[in-house]
């Protein structure tokens, strides 16, 4: 026989008319049990309703909702005796709930449709914001095209009805939890319309266009697939703003596009990495001084010099001055690598030293007389090019 809970039937109404027939210690707290389940209890991946127990002209507050051996009790923070009372459900608790666990119905059809080994593992949805682990192979555009399928759903205004079957009905057009027809005679299915069909206890939106947003929080890595965290109307848009706003007074001292804020991002996070190796770098220079070597008559120096350009390697190289044949090689490092070989009182231009050096290591580049400017893209492996430069171009000086 299938149940007919007031929190399934009439997930609007939030003030009901109960009698407490028990109140148990717990820990620090009571559990208040009511005579009829009018609160939907935590359960399924869902957190309980909170809200306010009201006793004549006394208002007590309730933080959760469990079940209990007689039905359902109120979690309080001081004891009520047995009683007529007025329940009311927090309203934007509630419909909070609502939101968030329709969102996490349509995002994992928008994932099954990508990846049809994409199970749902571990799922909390609460009033603030949806949590839920993927199990199965799950590419990151995966997640941001499911984003924006929910979000397409949303708009479109789409029924969420729900309806009951008896559980030798259940087959693979409904998604359900392994082992549910051996827990219940008659399932409850919540039906997206043409687009979703699960087997759920949680309360639910009628219609999709309530959600008013969905959003992406964040996502981590997991051994058996990623941990997805997400919000929706509200308290989505409010986390955007916040983010938003966060941003767009560095425009003024920093001018970047809106688009543009991956890319400087990564370049945030390329010039941290550069001033820490920079650090590294003027660490050695003062303990140990230049790299400096004698070649047969040639003075040859040459440094690894993270996060400096062509531009301020050349700033470095003009002062100097020197009173016998020398050979300079500074090179910057990075995906895009760049170098200058400066030569002095030696018989050839620099770039008969050098330039086949950087053509046969996949890097182009050009001069004349004592200077030359070269570059290499898509380097694995800065240092180790580095190292080959080095080498090649002492056999070729010598």
């Amino acid at each position: 026989m299938k149940e007919d809970y007031p929190y399934w039937e009439e997930p609007y109404r939030f003030v009901f008319d109960a009698r407490i027939v028990s109140c148990k210690k717990q820990s620090d707290n009571f559990l208040v049990g009511l005579s009829s389940e009018i609160a939907r209890p935590e359960g399924g991946g869902q957190a309980g309703d909170k809200g306010i127990i009201k006793v004549d002209d006394q208002e007590i507050s309730f933080s959760n909702t469990v079940s209990s051996d007689n039905g359902i009790a109120l979690l309080t923070s001081e004891p009520i005796e047995e009683q007529e009372c007025e329940i009311q459900i927090d309203k934007n608790w509630r419909l909070a709930m609502m939101r968030n666990h329709t969102a996490e119905h349509l995002f994992m059809n928008a994932m099954k449709r990508a990846e049809s080994n994409s199970e749902l593992g571990y799922i909390w949805i609460d009033g603030i914001k949806g949590t839920i682990e993927i199990a199965g192979k799950v590419n990151e555009s995966d997640l941001f095209a499911a984003e924006e399928l929910v979000q397409r759903w949303i708009m479109g205004g789409i029924p969420v009805n729900t309806r009951y079957i008896e559980s030798k009905e259940l087959d693979k057009s409904i998604r359900a939890r392994e082992g549910i027809t051996d827990k219940h005679d008659y399932i409850r299915v919540l039906q997206v319309e043409g687009v979703d069909e699960s087997a759920c206890s949680g309360t639910h939106v009628s219609n999709t266009s309530e959600i008013h947003a969905f959003k992406i929080l964040d996502y981590s890595s997991l051994e058996s697939g990623l941990r997805v965290e997400f919000a929706t109307a509200e308290q989505a848009l409010s986390i955007l703003s916040q983010i938003y706003n966060q941003i767009l007074p560095r425009k003024k001292s920093y001018p970047f596009e809106m688009h543009q804020i991956g890319p400087v991002l990564d370049k945030a996070k390329r010039t941290a990495e550069e001033i820490e190796e920079m650090t590294n770098k003027l660490a050695e220079l003062l303990c140990k001084g230049p790299n400096i070597e004698e070649l047969e008559g040639i003075e040859f120096r040459h440094e690894f010099l993270p996060g400096l350009g062509i531009k301020e390697m050349r700033e470095i190289l003009m002062p100097m001055s020197f009173d016998r044949p020398t050979a300079l090689l500074y090179f910057s490092p990075g995906k895009k690598s760049n170098l200058i070989f400066w030569t002095h009182f030696l018989e050839r231009d620099a770039s008969e030293y050098i330039g086949d050096i950087v053509t046969n290591l996949g890097g182009r580049g050009g001069g004349s007389g004592d200077a030359y400017n070269g570059g290499f893209t898509d380097v694995e492996d800065p240092r180790e090019l580095y190292n080959e430069l080095v080498k090649k171009l002492k056999m070729s000086l010598i």
